[in-house]
C-alpha cells in the first residue's frame, strides 16, 4: 500500500467479496504522494456495455487533456474480473489508443492470472493493470485485526453524534473476534453501526449485538459440543456426565443457559448434575 501511495502506478487490488476493496482504492487515489487532485472514475465493470466504456473513457480522456491532469486521475474499474471478454478486449484497445498513460485502480475477487490461464480474460490486459498487486486477506484469516477494525468504525460513526461511544466491553470483543465474518468488513460494519444504534452506554456490551450474532456464537458451541463422542466402554452416566460437563463449561457454568441449550428445567439440571457427580465420585471410590 505504501508502494501505492508514493509512486502513482496501475494498481489491482484482490481479495474476497466485502473486504473494503474499493475504500482502500479510494484511499490511495486521495493519498497520493504528493498530493494528487485529479479525478477518480468509477466504472462498474459487471455491468458496462461496450458503449458506455466508449463514452466513458473518452470523456476521461478529453477531462485530463483540458486540466492536464493526466498524472493524477484515476480510472476505478470495479470488479475488473466480471467484465467480459468482448469488453476486456475494447478497454485494451482504448487505454492502448489514449495520448498518454491512463493509471487505473482495479478491484477483484481473484486473481487476473487465474481468469487468463481458463482464457477469460486477456494476457496483455492482466498486465497492463497489474503492475503493483495488493491482496486483503479475509477477515478470518486475521483475527488480531478485528478489534481495530471495530474501533475504527465506532470512532468514524461518533464523528456528528452527540452520542459518543468509548468502544467495547470484552464480552462484546470475545463475539466479534470468533465470528466468522463471512461478509467480511462489510459485515463487520453492519453489525457494529446496529451496536452502537442498540446501545445505552457509552461501552458496547454483548447484549447490543445483533441476534445474528449471538445465535451464530450459540450454533457454534452446539457444534463443539456435538464432537464429544463416548467410548464403548462408557456407560450411559458417563455420556450423560460428559455432556452436561461440556455444556456447563460452554456457557461459563450458567445453569439456566445449560438447561436451555440441553431441552431440560434448571431444577432438572441440578438435580441430575447432582446425582451423576455424586455417582462419579462413588466410582472412582471403588476404582
Amino acid at each position: 500500500v505504501s508502494l501505492a501511495l508514493n509512486q502513482p502506478t496501475n494498481v489491482i487490488i484482490t481479495g474476497p467479496i466485502g473486504i473494503g476493496k474499493q475504500h482502500l482504492a479510494r484511499i490511495i487515489h486521495y493519498n497520493h504522494t504528493p498530493k494528487f487532485s485529479g479525478a477518480l472514475t468509477p466504472i462498474a465493470c459487471e455491468i458496462i456495455t461496450d458503449e458506455m466504456l466508449h463514452t466513458i473513457i473518452r470523456d476521461f480522456i478529453e477531462e485530463c487533456t483540458r486540466a492536464q491532469s493526466f498524472n493524477s486521475s484515476t480510472l476505478l474499474l470495479l470488479n475488473i474480473d466480471k467484465l467480459d471478454a468482448p469488453e476486456a478486449r475494447i478497454l485494451h484497445t482504448l487505454l492502448r489508443q489514449a495520448p498518454q498513460p491512463i493509471l487505473t485502480i482495479s478491484t477483484s475477487a481473484v486473481e487476473l492470472k487465474e481468469l487468463v490461464e481458463s482464457g477469460s480474460f486477456p494476457e496483455t490486459l492482466a498486465s497492463r493493470l497489474s503492475t503493483l498487486t495488493i491482496h486483503i486477506p479475509s477477515l478470518a484469516e486475521r483475527p488480531e485485526d478485528i478489534p481495530a477494525l471495530a474501533q475504527l468504525i465506532v470512532e468514524t460513526e461518533n464523528v456528528g453524534r452527540n452520542k459518543q461511544i468509548s468502544g467495547f466491553a470484552p464480552d462484546a470483543l470475545d463475539i466479534l473476534i470468533d465470528h466468522p465474518w463471512h461478509g467480511n468488513f462489510s459485515e463487520l460494519k453492519e453489525v457494529v453501526t446496529t451496536a452502537i444504534s442498540n446501545s445505552t452506554h457509552h461501552e458496547i456490551v454483548a447484549a447490543d449485538l445483533p441476534d445474528s450474532i449471538r445465535i451464530a456464537r450459540d450454533a457454534d458451541r452446539h457444534q463443539r459440543l456435538s464432537t464429544v463422542t463416548p467410548q464403548l466402554d462408557q456407560t450411559l452416566e458417563d455420556v450423560e456426565y460428559l455432556l452436561i460437563s461440556e455444556t456447563l463449561m460452554a456457557t461459563d457454568g450458567n445453569k439456566a443457559e445449560a438447561a436451555r441449550r440441553l431441552g431440560i428445567s434448571r431444577a432438572r439440571l441440578i438435580r441430575r448434575w447432582q446425582a451423576l457427580q455424586n455417582h462419579t465420585h462413588k466410582s472412582n471410590g471403588q476404582a
